[in-house]
């Protein structure tokens, strides 16, 4: 049996939950045996192994491939995370358990916290495609190619670059951001560049600004949720939204002249803007959606629980009887000055399914019913921006409640 460590909240107590549908390889000289853990992780090895055999976990199902890439080691990235968990005698095969630990040892370049994060993030695959289901939206793509990092630039976030499945040749916009000095741009230097960041559809940071309360399960597990997101929208709006939609949020990450440095810019750029709100978007109500589903399905979570989003901290709010996950979307606020993303309307697909009324503030919303699938099925490679997604959804629904969506879509500045 395969386990992974859940650190659900931090300075509690951790539990073991199975790795589901790993990859389990058994192997003595040329005898290999090859399987899958089921959803209890559990593995049974069907060829007989009369003397000791090695036994190796590799994080990878058709879903995913998920590899773990340390500082500068980028071949790691070409291989799914290998973690060899013991040799054992053949009899002793049937007695194995196997935990991956988040370690307490806090330094980012630790291996086991390595191997902890990309078994985290494996099982975190396979429940966002078990929950897409059952809200019946579509799937991310199969294959992924998934990297979990201790890149400096990734800390506390992730990304879906979607490279690997949507490849193009356009690499100036890429090395401008990640290769300094033009005098290493050279043909050689741009294959490597090309080869690498083809292996990357997700990368999944877990370098944290604080080990025990940021960098827990249920965080990580969040932004792969988030990234799982935006891989769910390529498939829908294809490369040529997915091309538009990084080259926006690269062109901001290389406008390192900013007295005030975001990520996604500040909103003023209508170059990119328009495209990263939509995105963002997506991303950021999957992200506590599913989040919602995993955690808390419908009842209340530990009243320890907090839930991150756009770099703000979200409690349980008892009050409006709300848990964490859904009150950081609920309690957006277009008008707070403070927060740098009060331009990407990360509450609205909320908004639009909700039956709450919230006339005391900060929205006023009197829309409610919109399904997720349906604001899903609205964002198509020509939605580029908030007002063309309020058309379509309105388009594609008959103008159902066409002055309550409207008027909501304006309590978000749109």
């Amino acid at each position: 049996m395969i386990y992974v460590e859940e650190q659900t909240i931090c300075n509690q107590p951790t539990r073991t939950l199975p790795l589901r549908q790993v990859n389990v390889v058994a192997k003595r000289w040329f005898k290999i045996w090859r399987g899958y853990t089921d959803d209890n992780g559990k593995f049974t090895v069907t060829k007989n192994f009369r003397n000791r055999v090695k036994v190796i976990i590799k994080t990878q199902n058709v879903n995913a491939r998920v590899s773990k890439v340390r500082g500068i080691r980028l071949w790691q990235m070409l291989f799914p995370c290998r973690k060899r968990i013991g040799i054992f005698n053949g009899s002793d095969l049937a007695n194995i358990r196997y935990v991956f630990t988040k370690p307490t040892d806090g330094s980012a370049n630790n291996k086991d916290l390595a191997y902890w994060a990309a078994a985290t993030t494996h099982n975190s695959i396979v429940e966002f495609k078990q929950y897409t289901t059952e809200f019946g939206l579509m799937q991310p793509p199969s294959n992924l190619r998934v990297v979990v990092t201790n890149w400096g630039f990734m800390e506390n976030s992730g990304a879906a670059p979607m490279w690997n499945k949507c490849n193009n040749t356009n690499l100036t916009l890429f090395v401008g951001h990640f290769i300094s000095g033009s005098s290493l741009i050279v043909p050689g230097i741009l294959y490597l560049i090309n080869t690498v960041r083809n292996q990357m559809d997700l990368i999944i940071g877990y370098k944290s600004t604080d080990y025990n309360c940021v960098l827990t399960s249920s965080q990580l597990r969040s932004t792969v949720y988030h990234e799982l997101g935006h891989a769910q929208h390529y498939v829908q709006a294809g490369c040529n939204f997915w091309d538009a939609y990084r080259d926006a949020i690269t062109l901001e990450l290389t406008k390192l002249d900013q007295t005030n440095f975001h990520p996604y810019g500040t909103g003023a750029d209508t170059r990119s803007a328009p495209i990263i709100a939509t995105g963002e978007m997506w991303g950021n109500h999957c992200e506590k959606w599913y989040s919602e589903r995993h955690y808390g399905n419908g009842s209340p979570i530990s009243t320890n629980f907090f839930s991150r989003l756009q770099g703000s901290v979200f409690f349980n709010n008892t009050f409006e009887n709300i848990n964490a996950n859904l009150w950081s979307l609920e309690n957006f606020n277009p008008n707070r000055q403070s927060d740098v993303h009060r331009w990407i309307p990360q509450g609205l697909p909320y908004d639009l399914w909700d039956n709450r009324n919230d006339n005391n503030s900060p929205i006023i919303d009197n829309a409610s019913g919109f399904t997720i699938n349906q604001s899903f099925n609205a964002l198509q490679s020509d939605v580029r921006s908030i007002p063309a997604f309020r058309d379509r959804l309105l388009q594609q629904n008959g103008n159902l409640q066409f002055l309550q969506v409207n008027s909501l879509f304006n309590e978000y500045n749109y």
